[in-house]
């Protein structure tokens, strides 16, 4: 074989690795590094070692352990990182779950897959330790502030098994009790309050959400708030509904940056609307949050 033809064949297998890293947004989830087991093959051009038959010329796999090792030990986002393809693993999901991930947004292929959702409220439900105040405690559901970051599906499976006297199908009103946050109407790290109709524990009927507080405890200079006022279903918008961003301004009647009036679907735009910019109103369409069409009205 020619020099410089070589093909990559072999390979180095590094087979349960054990690291440990901190994984998680709230700070309950940063108290403590949580158990992570890596299987890696690696493929090499190792022809250089085999020539030689020295040991600098090859891999060292305790150099490649190590630096792993730095890598996952040091990121607080290991599933977020993954490839499509490995995120999609099953058994890779309920292993995360297993060492209390609860927080990863796994693919919507398994947002009703029994056996994830069996694991994740084992994993939810069992006693963990404080770190800091060394005692062990029981993580409450109903806690939406330290678990809105749950996955939709997730979240709401365990509040049904934690909260079966809630599921009686009537209709209550309630006013400014903070919601798990819709992902696809408010940004990711709103605490959303609401004021409306409620059945089952979720916002449905008519109702009014809000980041406003939330977000002015947090203002510097700049602060966006959002509202949602319309209908809902099961926890999302959807039917008619109003959606607004204030910059720097404050609702009702502050200057908008964005103001949609439209149908939504499951918590998305979906369907005929208006959008209102500056002195000009659009007429759009949206498909399941996208933007189809857009043309000015006449």
């Amino acid at each position: 074989m020619e020099e410089g033809t070589y093909k990559m064949k072999d390979k180095i297998n590094i087979k349960n690795l054990v690291v440990y890293g901190v994984i998680g947004i709230n700070s309950w989830e940063r108290e403590t590094k949580q158990k992570i087991e890596i299987d890696l093959e690696i493929e090499s051009n190792l022809s250089q070692a085999m020539k030689s038959d020295n040991i600098n010329d090859t891999v060292n796999y305790r150099t490649i352990s190590k630096k792993i090792i730095e890598h996952v030990e040091n990121s607080e986002y290991y599933y977020d990182g993954l490839s499509k393809n490995l995120k999609s693993n099953k058994k890779l999901i309920l292993k995360m779950l297993e060492h209390n991930n609860n927080h990863i947004k796994f693919p919507e292929e398994f947002n009703n897959d029994i056996d994830i959702l069996e694991q994740g409220l084992k994993a939810f439900l069992k006693p963990y330790k404080n770190y800091k105040t060394k005692k062990m405690e029981v993580r409450d559901i109903n806690d939406v502030d330290r678990h809105d970051s749950l996955h939709w599906e997730l979240y709401w499976y365990i509040f049904d098994k934690k909260n079966p006297d809630l599921l009686n199908g009537q209709t209550v009103s309630v006013s400014d009790v903070q919601i798990k946050r819709p992902d696809n109407i408010f940004d990711e790290y709103d605490n959303v309050d609401y004021s409306g109709e409620m059945m089952n524990g979720r916002a449905h009927g008519s109702g009014f959400a809000s980041n406003e507080k939330h977000e002015m405890e947090h203002a510097d200079r700049y602060w966006t708030i959002r509202t949602y006022e319309g209908e809902w279903k099961n926890g999302l918008p959807h039917g008619r509904g109003v959606l607004k961003h204030f910059a720097n301004s404050y609702p009702p009647d502050g200057e908008t940056d964005y103001h949609y009036e439209g149908e939504f679907l499951d918590g998305r735009q979906h369907g005929d609307g208006k959008e209102f910019i500056g002195s000009e109103t659009k007429k759009v369409k949206y498909v399941k949050g996208i933007l189809k069409s857009l043309s000015r009205y006449s």
